[in-house]
């Protein structure tokens, strides 16, 4: 499959800031607090291109459908509406985060349109297909996906030979019979968006070392193709190394613990999530320090299956004892506190797959992305995210008194 282009703004970020993925610059964003504080910085897909060619074209070819009453009109006038809506979104969430300055960098990605590019995905279909399409079935997905279906109608009428200066040189009919072809051999013009839905959960070789994602339909499906592609495809030579699992961990116990005490990066907590990373540098240093620390000792390690719940324990306890120390509280309360999340299987059997003693998790994503900022892990990940914040009340760690004071006043 071919890599997606990344077109960078000033400077590359290849480095240091993980992509939000897959969604655009909206709601679909929100989810990343966690990743943001971790990493001190993520990178944002823009709803659109540096061009206005695409929407053009796009436009010509939705009003001849409509004039037509061509079988796709209802699919385009949707996904025209839905590309409405992400573009709205986009401006408002650009104007929020500004508090947030360079911390929340902002990119153009482009993922394949070409008929050989969807064309690569129909071995997969018949499991990813209906994930796909089943989560159109959110507002969120049916956005992002609008905005990869104009790009694939701007690609397809460059196939069919317009000029990529002219959007009037573009043939209505034939984009519009090409598709059409396409749905009838899908059995459902729907899945030509479900398409571009599949198309954009792949992530390929591009200007970025990690991608973040909260999205539990994201985690499925990667999970779902990821042994094909990690396999025979793209990433068939990627080791999964034990640095790269020492990364993945660390953030995962980050998430565990912070997760339950900060709020999404919506417009009303943005100043706040802002002040945060400004002022208290020093302690989410060491939030991020202790978390790296203990995931190097349990990948070192490798504790066996039968004491692996121990090995967590332990090491949730070493950090009660930093923690109590910082917010000066009783080290017995804290450990028993952190005890609870021990316990919780979800917990240490993702803690198994990162480390290599288990397979609970897609292994073949996680190492191949060199740093997987998931938030969300594994097919338990909507009892796991309930759990956590039923769970973990209070934080052990000084940065997360001051997050909570920040917060929620």
């Amino acid at each position: 499959m071919t890599a997606a282009n990344s077109q960078l703004p000033r400077k590359d970020l290849t480095e240091d800031s993980p992509l939000a993925f897959p969604h655009y610059l909206g709601p679909g964003t929100r989810g990343l607090t966690t990743v943001l504080l971790f990493r001190g910085n993520l990178t944002v897909s823009l709803p659109g291109w540096i061009t206005s060619r695409p929407i053009e074209v796009f436009d010509l070819i939705n009003a001849h459908a409509g004039k037509t009453a061509h079988l796709l009109r209802p699919l385009f006038a949707s996904v025209a509406y839905f590309f409405e809506v992400c573009q709205r979104q986009g401006l408002r969430e650009i104007k929020a985060l500004a508090p947030l300055d360079s911390m929340v960098e902002k990119v153009c990605t482009v993922y394949p349109g070409t008929a050989a590019a969807y064309a690569s995905w129909e071995p997969l279909h018949d499991n990813c297909l209906p994930i796909a399409r089943q989560a159109l079935l959110e507002p969120v997905y049916s956005c992002t996906a609008s905005v990869e279906f104009i790009w694939r109608v701007w690609e397809t009428a460059l196939e069919l030979g317009a000029d990529p200066e002219e959007p009037a040189s573009c043939d209505p009919a034939s984009v519009l019979n090409t598709l059409k072809k396409r749905a009838q051999r899908l059995g459902d013009p729907w899945l030509l968006l479900a398409e571009c839905a599949l198309n954009r959960y792949y992530m390929p070789r591009s200007g970025f070392a990690a991608y973040a994602t909260d999205s539990e339909a994201a985690v499925t499906l990667l999970a779902t193709i990821g042994t094909s592609i990690f396999t025979y495809g793209d990433y068939a030579d990627i080791d999964i190394t034990a640095n790269s699992r020492r990364e993945t961990l660390a953030f995962f116990l980050f998430d565990r613990i912070v997760q339950p005490s900060v709020k999404p990066l919506t417009p009303i907590a943005i100043p706040a999530i802002a002040q945060l990373l400004n002022e208290q540098v020093v302690t989410l240093a060491r939030l991020r320090a202790k978390c790296a620390t203990e995931a190097g000792l349990l990948v070192a390690d490798n504790p066996r299956p039968e004491l692996l719940r121990q090995a967590v324990s332990q090491s949730l306890a070493r950090m009660s004892e930093e923690a109590s120390a910082l917010m000066e509280i009783d080290r017995s309360t804290m450990r028993s506190y952190l005890a609870n999340v021990s316990e919780n299987p979800t917990v240490w059997t993702t803690v198994a797959g990162l480390i290599g003693s288990a397979i609970s998790l897609p292994g073949v994503v996680t190492g191949a992305l060199a740093l997987t900022a998931f938030s969300l892990l594994g097919a338990g990940a909507t009892k796991a995210s309930r759990e956590r914040r039923d769970t973990l009340r209070k934080s052990p760690w000084s940065f997360l008194y001051y997050a909570q004071k920040k917060l929620r006043s």
